[in-house]
This record gives C-alpha cells, sequence and structure tokens, in this order.
C-alpha cells in the first residue's frame, strides 16, 4: 500500500515537472523566435547597405555572434519529443 502510494506520488510529480519544463520551454521559444527574426532581418539589411563586405568584418563578426548564440538558446528550450 506505501510502496503504491510513493510510485503514484512519484508518477505525479513527474507529471507536474513535465509541465512545468513545457510551459517555460513554450514562453521562451515566442521571444526568442523574436529574436531570429530580428537577426535575420539585420542581416538583410545589412547586406543590402553593402555593410557586410570585407571591409566590415567586425560587423560580420557580431552578427555571427548572435546568430550561433540565438541557435544555441533555441536548441536548449526545444522539447525532446518535438
Amino acid at each position: 500500500q506505501a510502496s503504491q502510494q510513493r510510485i503514484e506520488e512519484l508518477e505525479r510529480l513527474n507529471h507536474l515537472k513535465d509541465d512545468f519544463v513545457s510551459t517555460v520551454s513554450h514562453e521562451l521559444r515566442a521571444p526568442m523566435t523574436n529574436i531570429r527574426m530580428a537577426i535575420e532581418m539585420l542581416e538583410a539589411i545589412l547586406k543590402q547597405s553593402q555593410t557586410l563586405e570585407a571591409k566590415h568584418i567586425t560587423a560580420t563578426r557580431y552578427l555571427r555572434i548572435l546568430r550561433d548564440e540565438c541557435q544555441r538558446e533555441m536548441n536548449l528550450i526545444r522539447i525532446p519529443s518535438e
């Protein structure tokens, strides 16, 4: 009897944990998607204005850092079942 109650409690806690992780992941995805879209728009504008040419290596490097870090964060918040 006690073992069964303990198992049920552990299952309940595991479900609560899964719900929490899912909610947090969902809440983080929206701003990260907006950040990723802003990076893409910035990249397009800089390419159009020819700022991303070889002579502007710093802008290119910073943009790459932004893109890479954004992708890293997106990977962190991805739910394994997706």
